[in-house]
């Protein structure tokens, strides 16, 4: 039973983990370079989310990474996450 339960809330987290990371990969698509707003925050660089449980120990490592949205949206986008195209067009709008 043990066992049973731990893949339930192992299968319930991935889905949950995997419908929260669909939401950004759709607003990644959507963000207009011109128009985005662009910011950044000291994250794990494996993690730039925050989203796994547990990393080892040989895994941490801090960095200042950037995230993007679009106007008036409270989904922030990991710059790693964006298409080419768009990235491309923020770097060369503020050097992101």
């Amino acid at each position: 039973m043990r066992r049973y339960l731990e893949r339930q809330i192992s299968d319930d987290w991935e889905r949950e983990t995997n419908e929260w990371l669909g939401v950004r990969k759709k607003a990644a698509q959507q963000i207009d370079p011109k128009t985005a707003e662009v910011g950044w925050s000291y994250v794990q660089v494996l993690d730039p989310y925050g989203i796994m449980p547990s990393l080892p120990g040989e895994c941490w490592q801090v960095g200042r990474d950037r995230f993007v949205r679009a106007p008036r949206s409270n989904v922030w986008v990991w710059s790693g996450d964006l298409p080419a195209a768009t990235a491309a067009a923020l770097r060369k709008r503020s050097r992101l």
